[in-house]
């Protein structure tokens, strides 16, 4: 069956960057909501009367719906395109933070926290193709980077920001705020969000296309499932440190206070705001994304190592060390090399695909490390809070560097360089 395109004027330039605002917007929206629980671990232990397995699957319901709609999400975008998908996606993440704001029973706070990952699952993915829409290819790895950096800024938001505004407001007053702002995010998604480039009508969205054809071109290869095997690897260990443990993990595990624990986690987040455009770029410039791939894995191993394992840490030395280690853990080229490998039509497949594998390994981390503080046994209770001291972390963080290992040893090597032969 043809593809039917409605004839259209061309966005200006200014219209195309508005789009793609607005897109890179819902991006860094959703990853703030996927990283409070951090700085409001101990409100959430407190009001909820939680220890660290239901804060986990609290914090990880979230990644379990994420993860679980990525390849759906991504064949639904390249059927029908970014508009209504978006507009309806951070409506129903707008209506989520608004629920979690006002309930006081875990099971529903946790029913939010899923419906709120179910429309986060959307914001990358559409971000993708809007790139892939509207930029010539040679600005994907670059645009890519940007975003990247534009959500993970939403990370750092959301962790010294709001610890801060902790300080005059109750956080259910911040969560009902963060949902009006959804509110008024998905009307502007609406009315500037465009489906169709009419200068390139091959990347229009088929509506004809069924769902298991644009899977099926992305799963049958075997070096897309290698490229998602590292996103699972590399991913995992930042969302699970910088998105959850880490704030609790120094404030718990070295003594320091919440506003230090969270402008150090937040450095962890800056660093692949920096990284991720930077190393997209770079790997255009030395024509190779392999190398990069292998020594980002090795050293954010090395860094993670430092923040777990220096005798004595200092703030200073927390910060350096957590941009350090969120500079090299950048994911970017994961999905840069997915997108060097599909057919422009299928990238909403492919990005979701590879965003799927490294939601999956989010989701295992960041629970599974609640359950192995719970196992180590050696909490006591203030205040209605659960502390852990330093050595129940390291046993139970100790998981996250052999992450990295696997990447730098058994995967990264497997791996082909995809850098286009014509540049």
């Amino acid at each position: 069956m043809s593809k039917k395109v409605k004839t259209a004027v061309h966005p200006k330039n200014g219209w195309i960057i508005l789009m793609l605002v607005v897109a890179t917007l819902f991006y860094l929206y959703e990853f703030m909501l996927r990283v409070l629980p951090a700085p409001l671990f101990s409100y959430l232990m407190k009001d909820f009367s939680i220890d660290a397995p239901a804060l986990a699957i609290l914090s990880s319901s979230y990644l379990f719906s994420y993860a679980l709609l990525q390849v759906p999400v991504g064949a639904w975008v390249d059927k029908v395109g970014p508009r209504r998908l978006l507009t309806i996606a951070i409506f129903l993440c707008a209506i989520s933070t608004l629920i979690f704001a006002r309930t006081e029973i875990y099971f529903w706070v946790c029913i939010a926290r899923l419906l709120i990952g179910a429309g986060s699952a959307f914001a990358f993915i559409c971000c993708m193709k809007v790139i892939t829409l509207w930029l010539p290819a040679r600005y994907f790895p670059i645009a890519t980077g940007l975003t990247l950096t534009l959500g993970t800024l939403g990370a750092v938001v959301g962790q010294r920001p709001i610890a801060s505004l902790l300080d005059n407001y109750v956080w259910r007053e911040i969560m009902w705020g963060l949902g009006i702002f959804g509110l008024v995010l998905a009307l502007l998604a609406w009315l500037i969000i465009r489906d169709h480039n009419p200068r390139r009508p091959e990347l229009a969205a088929d509506s004809s296309l069924p769902l298991w054809v644009s899977l099926k071109q992305i799963v049958r290869q075997k070096q897309n499932w290698l490229v998602a095997i590292y996103a699972f690897l590399i991913t995992g260990p930042t969302d699970a440190f910088g998105g959850m443990w880490g704030v609790p993990y120094f404030v718990q595990g070295l003594g320091f206070d919440l506003k230090a624990a969270n402008t150090a986690t937040s450095m962890i987040f800056i660093g692949m705001a920096c990284g991720s455009p930077l190393i997209g770029w770079v790997s255009g410039v030395i024509q190779a994304r392999k190398i990069l791939m292998l020594v980002g894995s090795v050293g954010a191993a090395i860094s993670l190592a430092g923040i777990l394992f220096m005798t004595t840490l200092t703030p200073v030395q927390a910060n350096a060390l957590c941009f350090s280690y969120g500079f090299l853990s950048s994911y970017v080229l994961a999905f840069v090399v997915i997108r060097d490998r599909v057919d422009p039509i299928y990238v909403g497949t492919a990005v979701g695909f590879v965003n799927f594998a490294s939601m999956v390994g989010s989701f295992l981390l960041t629970s599974g490390v609640g359950f192995l503080l719970q196992y180590f046994d050696g909490s006591t209770v203030v205040e209605g809070v659960k502390l852990y001291d330093k050595q129940a972390y390291l046993f139970a963080l100790f998981p996250l560097l052999l992450f990295y290992i696997l990447s730098a040893c058994c995967i990264i090597p497997g791996i082909k360089e995809s850098f286009p032969k014509n540049g």
